[in-house]
């Protein structure tokens, strides 16, 4: 009786340690997107700018 709940109690972090570091990777890859397209926006600000005679 007492060793499924015990199974249990040790599943339960792992899978929370699992969604955790789903939630990192996702967080790092939107950083990484979201940097990427303020650099992208920033350099085609930059060249409008440079464009425009500023």
């Amino acid at each position: 009786m007492h060793i499924p709940k015990q199974k249990a109690s040790l599943c339960r972090p792992h899978f929370i340690g699992r969604i955790f570091l789903k939630l990192h990777q996702l967080r790092n890859f939107l950083d990484t997107l979201i940097s990427r397209s303020w650099m992208k926006g920033f350099t085609c600000l930059r060249l409008f700018q440079l464009t425009m005679g500023e």
